[in-house]
């Protein structure tokens, strides 16, 4: 039997048995900080979407003002109303 795939070389079971040295890792060991480091990268992962969800908002904002400022002409010039500005900003939201 050879034990190529745990000690990383070809040994039989007798030496296996015998005592020879290697080192055995386990992928589904639990870490120590393991719980640690996912709890931080959570963190930063939600501070990260948080900030990106504030200028994406802040972007609305000032596209639904700009839309505003404009006069009924303009608007009807963009094929657009009044009233169908926010659905304009937000229509990558809306699944109708």
């Amino acid at each position: 039997v050879l034990l190529k795939y745990y000690c990383g070389r070809n040994q039989t079971l007798d030496n296996f048995k015998k005592g020879s040295k290697m080192s055995v890792h386990s992928i589904n060991a639990p870490s120590f900080f393991g719980g640690i480091g996912a709890a931080i990268a959570a963190f930063f992962t939600n501070i990260i979407e948080s900030s990106a969800m504030a200028q994406d908002a802040e972007a609305r904002g000032a596209q639904i003002a700009a839309l505003n400022a404009k006069t009924d002409v303009q608007l009807a010039a963009m094929n657009l109303r009044r009233d169908e500005i926010s659905g304009y900003v937000f229509r990558d939201l809306m699944y109708i």
